[in-house]
């Protein structure tokens, strides 16, 4: 993750996840050819061993490794994240007034320290990832709070 913009007007975060995707989309194509060609002697089972692994790869970077871009925008009033992903993209917006504060969740029952942002609003917590990530977080939270408190001290 990154802060690419962060001033009094708007605030705005990106997560490009490149290394995973890459490392994805290495791995998946031979895994793929040989499950699809046979290459090798080892049999059906493993042919279909090799594509399933090279699938889950490509589902896996699909999903967990979409790069992330959050705009919160005190004109417009409102926190926007868009979730870029090859077949398209999704977005999702809450007003700022009903943002009530920002903090990283856990996994349930984690001890190796995976989090994701998640935002406080008036209806219930709203994760802003799809996935859990151990890369640390908490820089982020705290410049979502001052932003917010910032905010909240001029109105």
């Amino acid at each position: 993750m990154k802060i690419l913009e962060n001033t009094d007007q708007k605030l705005i975060i990106v997560d490009r996840p490149w290394h995973g995707i890459i490392i994805c989309l290495i791995f998946a194509p031979p895994l793929l050819y040989g499950g699809i060609t046979g290459a090798g002697d080892e049999g059906v089972w493993t042919q279909i061993g090799l594509c399933v692994v090279g699938v889950a790869l490509l589902v896996f970077a699909w999903w967990y490794l979409a790069p992330l871009k959050i705009i919160f925008d005190r004109p417009a009033g409102h926190v926007t994240w868009t979730i870029s992903r090859i077949i398209g993209s999704s977005w999702n917006r809450v007003e700022l007034t009903n943002i009530t504060g920002v903090h990283l969740e856990r996994g349930a029952g984690d001890d190796r320290g995976l989090k994701r942002l998640v935002l406080m609003t008036n209806g219930g917590d709203v994760p802003m990832e799809a996935g859990l990530n151990s890369f640390d977080r908490t820089q982020f939270a705290q410049a979502i709070e001052t932003w917010l408190h910032s905010a909240a001290a001029k109105n």
